[in-house]
């Protein structure tokens, strides 16, 4: 599969799992002592790009843009989340956007309506 059928792939599976999220729960167990549901999450998005890439680690210029399950702390808190990162592989890596995991859904940090 070439690069953007992989990446197509993955958020296809993102899109099958996010539904099933109970987004409120999520952030509960995020930022608590008791947090298997986030860890179950976690899991669930981590075990979707394995099966997509067959790998947990992406270190070839072979892949243009990928998009990976991330622990995100707020820089001015002590909240925690569970997000989707988006990096851009073709310039060294870097972080191209962020959607989070927020008790109202994902939000696209890019959105113009944000």
């Amino acid at each position: 599969m070439s690069s953007k059928d992989l990446q197509a792939a993955y958020i296809e599976r993102l899109n099958s799992i996010l539904p099933t999220v109970d987004f409120v729960k999520l952030d509960k167990a995020c930022n608590s002592v008791e947090d298997g549901y986030a860890k179950e999450i976690l899991k669930r998005l981590h075990d979707a790009f394995i099966e997509v890439y067959g790998t947990d680690h992406i270190d070839d210029s072979d892949h243009e843009f990928v998009e990976l399950p991330a622990v995100i702390k707020g820089c001015n808190t002590v909240c925690v989340g569970l997000g989707i990162v988006s990096l851009d592989l073709q310039s060294s890596g870097e972080h191209w956007g962020t959607f989070f995991l927020t008790p109202m859904g994902v939000i696209d940090h890019g959105e113009e309506k944000l």
